[in-house]
């Protein structure tokens, strides 16, 4: 069973095909589209669910669903999943939130929590973090979280900027 993850406001689970219309209503929205470099069709995203379910059992790590502890209402998604980065195999912290959430601090939230996971438990030494340079809020949280710009990279076509958190 994989784990769950908490904060003050926030209760995580790992994804499951149940939480299929969530993640395509989160990303399916105009804001948050523009933050990843367009929307995800139907497929896109029970490919990603799949994928991101398999991740569980093959790394021990993988997303979270997230719903408010108080409300139990969908907040978005966070988590950590391996990416390959100019040929080198990372670990990234990730996190999408639907627009009502925004701009109340739960990215970092989580954000924390995910962090003392991937270094605590799974036993990770960095983690890397990247998004658009015009996602001024995403940057933010990263700066927050004590990630470090280290390079310009391009993900879906897009140029990105990649931080790292060392342990």
């Amino acid at each position: 069973m994989s784990p769950s993850i908490e904060t003050d406001r926030l209760l995580g689970t790992p994804l499951t095909m149940e939480d299929y219309d969530d993640l395509y209503r989160l990303n399916m929205d105009p804001e948050v589209a523009k933050t990843m470099g367009g929307t995800r069709t139907p497929e896109e995203t029970q490919i990603r669910l799949e994928m991101w379910i398999q991740e569980w059992e093959s790394y021990g790590y993988g997303i979270w669903i997230l719903r408010g502890k108080a409300t139990g209402k969908f907040v978005g998604r966070a988590g950590l999943r391996e990416y390959l980065i100019d040929g080198v195999k990372e670990v990234e912290i990730l996190y999408a939130l639907m627009p009502e959430f925004w701009n109340q601090g739960l990215a970092t939230e989580i954000g924390k929590k995910i962090i003392a996971y991937a270094f605590e438990e799974v036993g990770l030494e960095s983690l890397v973090c990247f998004t658009m340079y015009e996602n001024k809020a995403s940057l933010r949280v990263m700066q927050k979280l004590g990630f470090a710009y280290e390079k310009d990279i391009v993900h879906v076509n897009l140029p990105h900027v990649l931080y790292r958190l060392k342990k």
